[in-house]
């Protein structure tokens, strides 16, 4: 019975709109990819978008991302490291921008 109320809670959140997820990244590709695959294992009633924020990494993290394909994903490559907040703050502009997300996730690459 518990487990009943819990996938009905977990449904109920879900069908209030559509839930983007921010990831901000920064030489970091191993726990990157760790983070975006389980991202995408998501159903997409779940989870509509993901964008990927990539800081001017210079360890192979835009090379992996390029070679991704689903229609759920959005990569923006920042010119310079902004830092975390300003990854962030690019971030929530084109979760909304892109994906008209009612409700965004926050994360680092290694969540």
């Amino acid at each position: 019975m518990q487990n009943t109320a819990r996938i009905r809670v977990n449904e109920a959140l879900f069908s209030v709109g559509r839930v983007v997820a921010v990831v901000v990244t920064f030489n970091r590709c191993a726990q990157m990819q760790h983070s975006v695959r389980c991202l995408l294992a998501a159903p997409e009633h779940q989870l509509s978008g993901i964008v990927v924020v990539d800081n001017a990494s210079s360890d192979g993290t835009e090379v992996w991302l390029s070679n991704l394909e689903d229609s759920r994903l959005s990569v923006l490559r920042l010119p310079q490291n902004v830092g975390g907040a300003g990854g962030f703050a690019e971030g929530l502009s084109k979760a909304v921008e892109r994906f008209n997300a009612d409700w965004v996730l926050l994360m680092d690459d290694d969540a």
